[in-house]
């Protein structure tokens, strides 16, 4: 059985689940729920870190790890999604304020004093 595209970790879990019993596969150990998990799995780093694990995962640990898992992809697609927006709302004011500050700090170079060591030669 594997995850679909469009289906969260917990779906696919609960039809994992849910198959296993339809099926009669109750004298299945844990640890055959565990390798159903990791072979039907979409997302790689869940994976990763299912195998990180030690043998004696627990069904509930694996679950949660999964679950963790999708909910931190989902946290920084919408992290990405929110940075995309914003550095798109404010990339006009910054281009204005680059051009801006580009103008000023020549005139400001211009302003600034020699360095001692050329002042102290001039007096020489």
């Amino acid at each position: 059985m594997r995850q679909e595209s469009n289906e969260c970790i917990g779906d696919f879990i609960m039809n994992l689940t849910l198959a296993i019993q339809y099926c009669r596969y109750e004298e299945i150990k844990a640890g055959k729920f565990k390798q159903a998990m990791l072979v039907g799995l979409r997302d790689e780093k869940a994976r990763e870190y299912l195998l990180a694990e030690k043998r004696d995962l627990m069904w509930e640990k694996a679950c949660d790890i999964a679950s963790h898992q999708e909910r931190v992809r989902q946290n920084l697609q919408q992290i990405n999604q929110s940075k995309a927006w914003v550095i798109s709302f404010f990339e006009p004011e910054l281009a204005v304020s680059l051009v801006n500050t580009a103008g000023t700090s020549y005139k400001q170079q211009s302003s600034v004093p020699p360095c001692y060591r050329t002042t102290s030669m001039v007096r020489l």
